[in-house]
């Protein structure tokens, strides 16, 4: 039995749960894995896809925090850890995990942009800051706190599953 991934599908979903990159990452559609009738036993799933699929699937959940997105959700209502695809490939290929060419292809290697580097002769922000020497803080409310800190960290928007309250926290 063909167990490959379709492609086409899977390349263009941006949030997996862990068991579905693992898969992913070993070229098993998700949708195929073969799971262990007494995982409701276990109180989670189980499946019955070999030791490297095991082993990957247990060092993925110990990294999550490298790699999920709706940590916060997961920590505060405890729903199941997404990652994000683009995130989980970098983080594979960092580690040295062989994926998939078509998963692998045009996104871990895509390098950080990185600011330009400034021209000879001129200071750059942060040595011009440095230079002025420590700025003032300046008295602001809670919710001007959480304004900053979601327009600098959730520049995109916030993820789903992640609350203004989560936030705040």
């Amino acid at each position: 039995m063909d167990r490959s991934p379709p492609w086409t599908i899977w390349k263009n979903i941006s949030q997996l749960k862990v068991f579905e990159a693992v898969a992913l990452s070993l070229n098993i559609d998700p949708r195929k894995l073969r799971r262990n009738s007494h995982g409701w036993m276990a109180g989670k799933r189980l499946f019955n896809e070999g030791q490297e699929f095991n082993d990957r699937l247990f060092t993925v959940e110990r990294n999550l925090a490298e790699i999920s997105v709706n940590s916060v959700a997961v920590g505060y209502e405890g729903q199941e850890p997404l990652v994000p695809l683009d995130g989980f490939v970098r983080w594979a290929l960092r580690i040295g995990w062989s994926l998939p060419a078509e998963l692998s292809e045009n996104r871990g290697s895509q390098a950080p942009e990185l600011p330009p580097a400034p021209r000879e002769g001129t200071r750059s922000e942060a040595a011009t800051k440095l230079a002025q020497g420590p700025q003032p803080i300046a008295n602001s409310t809670k919710r001007d706190l959480v304004k900053d800190f979601v327009a600098k960290h959730y520049s995109d928007g916030i993820p789903p599953g992640v609350t203004h309250k989560h936030i705040a926290r």
